[in-house]
Formats: structure tokens, sequence, C-alpha cells
């Protein structure tokens, strides 16, 4: 039996910093990525892009250029970026999950079955979930994304350099 995608799920946050650094990681070639071009491929909305942009400039793990002509790129190499270290760059979600906020998860309730069965069951989860994702690179995310034969536009822009 598989479980629903709703059950497990990463924290929006998360999710959409983790699209991000990709999203950079894939299309850049070499290139500044504009928060535009981010916004137009991954359908985020400005607002929320921007904060998460500026928190994984703060952690150095993008970085930014301003100006006309600016953007992002990789602040180090694909394969120095893991997963854990983009979930620790932001400033609202937790590095390893805990099970002291995870009483209420999912409007819970305070019940004993809640937090003696549920809260349990679900920081157990949790804590694999993270142990799976925490050590992955942006260089192993790139590797499915060219084995899924997803365009990359930095390898198109690249293929007519001179």
């Amino acid at each position: 039996m598989t479980l629903p995608a709703s059950i497990i799920s990463l924290p929006s946050r998360a999710f959409i910093a983790i699209e991000i650094v990709l999203d950079i990681a894939w299309h850049s070639g070499g290139r500044l990525v504009s928060s535009n071009d981010i916004t137009r491929r991954a359908g985020i909305a400005r607002r929320s892009l921007e904060p998460i942009l500026q928190e994984l400039t703060r952690a150095q793990i993008l970085a930014g250029v301003r100006g006309p002509h600016g953007g992002y790129r990789l602040a180090r190499e694909r394969r120095n970026i893991t997963i854990g270290m983009i979930f620790q760059a932001l400033q609202h979600e937790p590095a390893p999950p805990s099970s002291d906020g995870e009483k209420h998860l999912g409007g819970g309730s305070a019940s004993s079955l809640s937090q003696k069965v549920i809260a349990p069951l679900w920081h157990d989860i949790s804590q694999k979930i993270w142990q799976e994702l925490s050590p992955l690179t942006v260089e192993h995310l790139c590797q499915r994304a060219d084995a899924a034969k997803i365009p990359s536009q930095g390898r198109i822009a690249a293929d007519f350099d001179i």
C-alpha cells in the first residue's frame, strides 16, 4: 500500500526552496537566473519567492546579483549543497523534525490517542523522511532531472554560445 502524497509532503516553504535551488542549478548553464524566470517556470508567486531567495542567499546556498541584468546562481557546487542545508537555511523550518511541535500536526487533537500514539508515529516517519532527504545533494536532483529528460534552458543557451 502506498500513502497518498498529501499525507507525506514537505512543508510548502521547504518544497519551494528545494524547487528554487534545483531550478537555478538546472537552468543556469553558468548564467544568472532571474526571479522572473523562476516564477514563470515554477508558477511560484513572487511574494512567496523573494523571502525564500533572501534566506537562501543569507545561508550562502545562492549568490545574488542586483541590477537590471541581475539574478541568482548557486554559491557553491551542486554536489556540495544538500537538501538538509536547504532546510536549515529556512528560518522558520526545523532542521530534523522534533516531537515537540507535532502534538497537533494536521489539526490533530490534544487527546491521549493523538499525543501518545499518532504524534510519536508521525515523529518516527518524519525522522525517516529526514534521514533519506537530508544527505541528498542538488547534484542528485539534477541527475534525476536528466534521467527524466527535462529540458534545461542552460544547456540550450550553452549550445549556442561561441
